[in-house]
């Protein structure tokens, strides 16, 4: 039976891909062992779905997995939210030599664009079928404050602001909804590494702006290069969220739960 496992079930990323895949009608085991409060309000929005079953990474162990089985691994919101989410790379390590190469999954590892990750992975790269793919900043309701745009709508001091851009590739930034819309296309593409770059440019910079936080935007001085991958493909996203549309969707998030949160 065709299913899909989402690693990081409870992360930024991970939990709109679960909402995605859940409204698509498909089969979801969503896996954490996220220790983030705000993992009840997420687990609220996926709400009781009769397709959707949550367990934790040890428990994953006992799953059976087939060619028809497709395994996301959040590794991008796992790494910049580390200090909330116990998965270390030991732990997946472990439970993909559990599977064997004659029944292995279709594995998709979303990577934030950044040296340690590509090497982690790499390193012990399993399957045949498996995708790893690199991601600029990513954008919308639910981002952590572990990253810029989150930080700044939550208002944290500027020493705090400018450690968080430490999180961000702020050379690019894509909308939460335009990365899930270029999901189903890699799948089917044969590249193994693929990075996912914006079609309009200075995307990142462009969200700063609409933040009115100039000490964002200072920032971009100390950027280095752009990050280049002989090996890897370059699959371009349409934008079909613009910075103005995506940072206005994400401060109404941000206001609707302290409205929550108050109320409480």
């Amino acid at each position: 039976m065709e299913q899909t496992i989402v690693i990081g079930v409870h992360q930024f990323i991970g939990f709109h891909l679960t909402n995605e895949l859940l409204e698509k009608g498909k089969t979801v085991i969503g896996i954490d062992d996220s220790t983030d409060i705000e993992n009840n309000e997420m687990d609220l929005y996926i709400g009781r779905n009769a397709n959707y079953s949550f367990l934790t990474l040890d428990q994953l162990k006992e799953v059976k997995v087939s060619e028809q089985t497709t395994v996301f691994i959040d590794w991008y919101d796992i790494q910049i939210n580390r200090d909330n989410c116990r998965i270390s790379p030991e732990e997946l390590r472990n439970v993909l030599q559990l599977w064997g190469e004659d029944k292995a999954p279709i594995v998709m590892v979303l990577c934030p664009m950044v040296q340690e990750s590509e090497q982690t992975f790499i390193e012990w790269k399993r399957f045949k079928s498996e995708k790893i793919i690199f991601l600029p900043t990513v954008y919308g309701p639910w981002q952590p404050e572990t990253m810029a745009f989150a930080a700044a709508i939550s208002d944290v001091d500027t020493n705090e602001l400018l450690r968080t851009c430490k999180n961000d590739y702020r050379l690019d930034a894509i909308f939460i909804d335009d990365v899930l819309t270029a999901l189903p296309e890699i799948q089917k593409q044969e590249h193994q590494t693929i990075i996912l770059e914006s079609v309009s440019e200075n995307q990142w910079a462009a969200c700063a702006e609409e933040l009115n936080k100039p000490e964002l935007i200072k920032t971009l001085t100390s950027v280095e290069n752009r990050v280049y991958n002989e090996k890897a493909f370059y699959h371009k996203v349409i934008n079909s969220v613009t910075p103005k549309q995506g940072i206005a969707l994400q401060i109404e998030h941000f206001e609707k739960m302290k409205r929550l949160s108050i109320s409480e």
